[in-house]
């Protein structure tokens, strides 16, 4: 029997310097991450280790690595967050992520701007 699960990780918090713009690239900013992963299992019985789920260390992992590395477009960074998590299994069905800039370089007020990016079924 096919078993779905999913799992979240919210907000993570992070502090890069990613964007567009100049004063983003020198000053960086503080990001929001969010994912959800539905990875399907073909088991009956209960998980006896880590290797029979999905690892959301490595998942927080790969997250933390991609964070670090200046990009311009936050799309840009979806996707290769994105690509990476569905390279760890090929259980996963289904990748939701979305990356949050605090207090965007806007002119104005603005508590954040987010993309929102899904893959899968």
């Amino acid at each position: 029997m096919n078993q779905i699960f999913t799992i979240k990780l919210e907000n993570i918090a992070f502090f890069s310097y990613h964007g567009l713009y100049d004063i983003e690239k020198e000053n960086g900013n503080n990001f929001l991450v969010n994912v959800t992963i539905k990875y399907q299992i073909n088991k009956q019985n209960e998980f006896l280790n880590l290797e029979d789920i999905l690892d959301y260390c490595k998942v927080y992992q790969i997250i933390e690595s991609i964070m670090a590395i200046p990009c311009e477009l936050l799309e840009n960074l979806c996707l290769k967050i994105a690509e990476a998590i569905q390279k760890l299994s090929p259980q996963i069905i289904h990748i939701q992520l979305s990356i949050s800039k605090l207090n965007p370089p806007l002119g104005g007020k603005c508590e954040k701007s987010t993309v929102v990016y899904e893959v899968g079924g």
